[in-house]
């Protein structure tokens, strides 16, 4: 897919702070996605369990990256509108142009659907390479992980005539108040105070 690429990009309600692009092959892409995400978009919250140090997303890093390869085989790549991951201080929304069986529905996503990806032959060369399991179990993992993290449940939203289908990850509240503070105490330490 010579077109393809991802913008990865991080707003301020609707100011947009910093973004990235990549391109390359798909398989560089996930790989490379999920590095950006979680060493500078997404904050990463520490704990220490004796002297192990763990790094607790906002959103569980299996969930973001079954979302992000679902957005690659479902992704309409004749359509020029890139798949574009927009990370706030309170959600993470991952969006591609996509066509979606007429049969699903928003709220039944997370049901057992019968799997049927955009591009079967990706799908199928990211199962040849254990990304994916193609066992139609995709979505109920994004929301089993979130719910076992203590996360919101994701929303989807179609948008008609293939113009997309996104996933929006609201954070969970300890991990607002997690971030809010860690950022306050971030920002009161580089003005001085």
């Amino acid at each position: 897919m010579p077109d393809a690429c991802v913008k990865i990009a991080y707003f301020r309600a609707s100011e947009l702070l910093f973004q990235d692009v990549i391109g390359g092959n798909l398989f560089t892409q996930v790989d490379r996605r999920m590095d950006l995400l979680d060493t500078e978009y997404m904050l990463g919250l520490i704990s220490y369990n004796q002297v192990y140090r763990f790094e607790t997303f906002s959103v569980p890093s299996d969930a973001m990256r079954e979302a992000v390869i679902n957005a690659i085989i479902h992704c309409d790549y004749a359509n020029a509108t890139p798949i574009q991951i927009r990370v706030y201080n309170d959600r993470l929304s991952i969006s591609n142009a996509a066509h979606v069986s007429p049969e699903w529905a928003a709220e039944r996503l997370a049901e057992k659907l019968s799997s049927q990806p955009y591009n079967p032959r990706i799908a199928y060369a990211f199962f040849l390479a254990g990304l994916i399991e193609a066992m139609e179990r995709g979505v109920r993992r994004i929301v089993d992980l979130c719910r076992e993290a203590g996360n919101p449940t994701p929303a989807w939203r179609f948008e008609a005539g293939g113009n997309g289908l996104q996933v929006r990850f609201p954070y969970s509240a300890p991990s607002l108040a997690a971030r809010s503070a860690a950022l306050g105490n971030a920002a009161g330490h580089h003005s001085g105070a």
